[in-house]
């Protein structure tokens, strides 16, 4: 006789759960995790549907029978999702992070800078480090094609935003001397007349 083992986390409220399940073993791609018994605080509709599906669970409607060890529609965690919410401090980072807070072995990277001297910027960075998983790594770089080409954890590239500034920077794209007034009429639209 085949024994089965269920485990009762709170999926949606805490994610990282299934982070240590599945860092142990106790979880693996083919573990169908179905959210059961929501309360009235979580997200309604496709909201619901979405963060669970982000972490790799469903929910079935109320009076759903389901068959232990039959795995029907085991959502495919998304491969890549570009978050873009809003200007600075607008929750880009904390939305990126709950979607990846399920999985425990995630590389964040950070294309900011240290900034040296920068007092603000170095408090910024701090509230990021503090609130992310312990077992997530960290690098510091804007060097993302070898990281986007090879096979490895969940990227958390954050962001994308300063890693474009320090791109045009180290080509000097701010410096009119370097790139000439290319493309402008007269009246300076840059549509001519």
């Amino acid at each position: 006789m085949e024994s089965y083992d269920m485990v009762l986390v709170d999926v949606v409220g805490r994610p990282d759960a299934l982070a240590k399940l599945r860092a142990v073993g106790a979880m693996g791609p083919a573990t169908d995790v179905i959210a059961v018994h929501l309360d009235h605080d979580v997200p309604p509709g496709a909201e619901l549907t979405r963060r669970l599906a982000a972490v790799g669970a469903r929910a079935v409607p109320d009076g759903t029978t389901l068959t232990v060890g039959v795995y029907e529609d085991v959502p495919d965690v998304p491969r890549r999702t570009l978050v873009l919410l809003g200007g600075a401090r607008s929750g880009k980072s904390v939305e990126a992070e709950r979607r990846l807070e399920a999985f425990p072995d995630v590389l964040y990277v950070a294309t900011g800078g240290s900034r040296n001297g920068d007092t603000e910027w170095a408090s910024r960075v701090s509230t990021h480090r503090d609130r992310r998983p312990g077992s997530w790594r960290t690098a510091e770089t804007c060097d993302l094609v070898p990281l986007l080409a090879e096979d490895g954890p969940p990227l958390l590239i954050d962001c994308l935003s300063l890693w474009l500034t320090d791109a045009m920077d180290s080509v000097g794209a701010w410096d009119d001397t370097e790139w000439g007034t290319a493309g402008r009429s007269d009246s300076g639209s840059g549509y001519g007349s």
